[in-house]
């Protein structure tokens, strides 16, 4: 498993706001490492994120501005398979 930072390169302009729903579009099917928990989006369910923990199996709602807000921060990363 290889984790990759989402937004590394463009940290600055993702800071300005130059990137406001580039990435939140086509979130579904995505892993996330956020907080040290691994989740995969499964669906859109209005003003949050319906996830699955993939250590528990359980699901998770994620709020979207908490998630687009740790984007921008750097905070989340994308998991990316070998």
């Amino acid at each position: 498993m290889v984790r990759v930072l989402i937004f590394s390169y463009d940290k600055k302009l993702v800071k300005r706001g130059r990137y406001p729903n580039l990435f939140m579009n086509n979130m579904i099917s995505k892993k996330i490492m956020i907080s040290g928990m691994a989740v995969e989006i499964i669906s859109d369910d209005g003003e949050r994120w319906q996830c699955r923990n993939i250590t528990t199996k359980e699901t998770v709602f994620i709020k979207k501005t908490v998630l687009k807000n740790a984007i921008k921060l750097c905070k989340a990363e994308e998991i990316l398979a070998p």
